[in-house]
């Protein structure tokens, strides 16, 4: 008894019934075999399609091989482009202070032909005066 239970257990795990004498597992073996086949692709079409898969795998590995020297062309074009970048920014700083600087010293400039022109009046002023007084 425990030899039949033991023997009929694979076929209870795999949801077959047991078979009594006489059952005859051919129907029931050809429905199987026809719902595998119904979900399953030929073997031609299953070989074709693991064949376009390679081929587009190939296909993919040479692309990303032509495009390797290419990324790093782009890679070292972008480090030069920011070097570029940063030297334009601080070329744009030292000019804003060059600005800053030539603001003051026109101002400064300014404001010693202030005192220029004031000196000057002042001069002519005296001089005027001297003239004035010395002409009476």
């Amino acid at each position: 008894m425990r030899a039949a239970a033991v023997a009929l257990l694979p076929l209870a795990l795999l949801g077959a019934a047991p078979m009594r004498c006489g059952d005859d597992p051919t129907p029931r073996l050809e429905a199987q075999r026809r719902e595998l086949l119904a979900r399953t692709v030929p073997k031609a079409e299953f070989w074709d399609a693991v064949g376009r898969k390679g081929e587009r795998v190939k296909q993919q590995k040479a692309i990303e091989a032509r495009l390797g020297p290419i990324d790093e062309k782009r890679a070292a074009v972008e480090a030069e482009i920011a070097a570029a970048a940063s030297e334009l920014a601080a070329a744009r700083a030292e000019r804003e202070k060059a600005q800053s600087a030539l603001a003051a010293a026109r101002a400064e400039l300014a404001r010693a032909h202030g005192e220029q022109e004031a000196r000057e009046a002042k001069i002519r002023g005296i001089a005027e005066r001297h003239a004035e007084g010395g002409s009476s």
